[in-house]
């Protein structure tokens, strides 16, 4: 097998499957490549030459399109670091609407591949690892309490009758009652156990410290998975509400949390 070959052979097909088109009004020109987005669609590039140097866009397409399947890089922090990081290790910047990058005119073949790295690494956005979409669901949460105008604490720590503190993600208090939530993106036997037991642990000695009625809720992904009712039923034997987020915005769940802030 002949190595220089295949690679010959790999930028033929890669050249026969660009397409470049001119806007003369504007000096711009499009540059459509065989690479694909997150809807299936071509990734396309815009470049203008000025003087000596080159301008590289995305025309706003890419956050346009996270934005389409409900990814808000502005109001996610998991998002928001991701998102810069990408930018970081491919010299692009954002200006709120488009990604853009520029170099002199003996750098474009690099700089143009790096742009293109970097907007296929953000297409791929929607598909993140296990943790940091759970760090993304929880902020999710959070995005969520702001727009209830609901106040709380993050990241509080309880102690329980077993020694044990446990942490939870939020806690709303209220002049007679608190709840503790947790996000849970992916609800199965393992979460389900740990959370339980946390609240468990904590009600009796969460009682006493706060001379307060409290109570728990578990904010559940349901959103790529179907959840066995079956642990739900257990949530309410251990007398810890749910919110499904799918139902976030019902009036029921809205007043769950509100009831204690």
């Amino acid at each position: 097998m002949n190595t220089e070959k295949l690679l010959n052979s790999y930028y033929k097909w890669l050249k026969d499957n660009t397409v470049t088109e001119h806007d003369h009004e504007t000096g711009w020109s499009l540059i459509s490549t065989p690479f694909t987005g997150m809807f299936n669609d071509m990734i396309e590039v815009y470049i203008k030459v000025v003087g000596d140097r080159i301008l590289f866009s995305d025309d706003g397409v890419t956050v346009n399109n996270l934005e389409t399947i409900g990814i808000n890089i502005s109001k996610s922090p998991s998002r928001r670091r991701i998102f810069d990081s990408i930018l970081v290790n491919f010299g692009v910047s954002f200006n709120g609407l488009e990604l853009q990058a520029d170099c002199v005119l003996k750098e474009f073949p690099k700089r143009k591949h790096l742009f293109l790295e970097a907007l296929i690494g953000i297409n791929d956005m929607f598909m993140l690892s296990k943790e940091n979409v759970a760090s993304v669901f929880k902020d999710d949460v959070e995005e969520y309490l702001i727009e209830l105008g609901i106040i709380y604490t993050k990241d509080f720590k309880f102690a329980g009758v077993s020694g044990i503190d446990f942490n939870f993600d939020f806690l709303i208090a209220g002049r007679n009652t608190e709840k503790v939530l947790r996000a849970i993106n992916y609800l199965n036997k393992t979460t389900l156990t740990t959370f339980l037991y946390a609240w468990d642990d904590i009600i009796i000695t969460r009682k006493r410290v706060s001379k307060k009625d409290v109570s728990a809720i578990a904010v559940v992904n349901n959103e790529e998975r179907n959840i066995k009712p079956e642990y739900l039923d257990a949530l309410k034997i251990k007398k810890a509400d749910y919110i499904l987020w799918s139902e976030r915005k019902s009036d029921e769940n809205i007043q769950k949390l509100k009831e204690a802030a």
